[in-house]
């Protein structure tokens, strides 16, 4: 027995058998493209293109650990997918859409006073719509004077 086949035993598998890591490289790398492929078809949707190319979610996030560049692919798709929510939300603002504006306002411009409810900050936001005209008041509420006199409970 050569030196070259005794290391081979010692090591546990013999180059281009199945139990070489090297052969396996070409078929996982071919299931990471069709899982990148699948995520862009899912819109980043991690179950469905797990389902999709039929490997388990574990598989999913070994490759995020294990392979940088599957990770920021990953990223990338993420984002994108995140724009085009962003983007249609914008559309529906633009139509009047008072939720998504109650929305909007209480989660980015929280910094200029805008709030959903009563204890985030000093600020509530009420939104009215009529047929095809939103309006948006904003009512200042400085301390629970100021409360109680908008509620009609001032002096009970």
């Amino acid at each position: 027995m050569s030196a070259t086949s005794s290391s081979h035993l010692i090591s546990g598998f013999s180059p281009g058998s199945h139990n070489d890591p090297e052969y396996h490289k070409p078929i996982i790398e071919a299931r990471k493209n069709a899982l990148i492929q699948a995520l862009i078809k899912n819109n980043g949707l991690i179950n469905l293109a797990c389902k999709s190319v039929g490997v388990t979610r574990q598989t999913f996030w070994h490759y995020m650990a294990a392979d940088p560049e599957f990770k920021e692919i990953y990223e990338i798709i993420k984002e994108e997918q995140q724009d085009k929510v962003e983007n249609k939300m914008f559309e529906l603002i633009d139509q009047g859409d008072s939720k998504l504006i109650m929305f909007y306002l209480s989660c980015i411009a929280k910094a200029r006073g805008y709030c959903y409810r009563s204890g985030d900050t000093n600020v509530n936001v009420g939104v009215n719509t009529d047929d095809k005209q939103t309006t948006i008041n904003i009512i200042q509420v400085n301390d629970k004077k100021d409360l109680d006199k908008l509620n009609g409970s001032e002096g009970n």
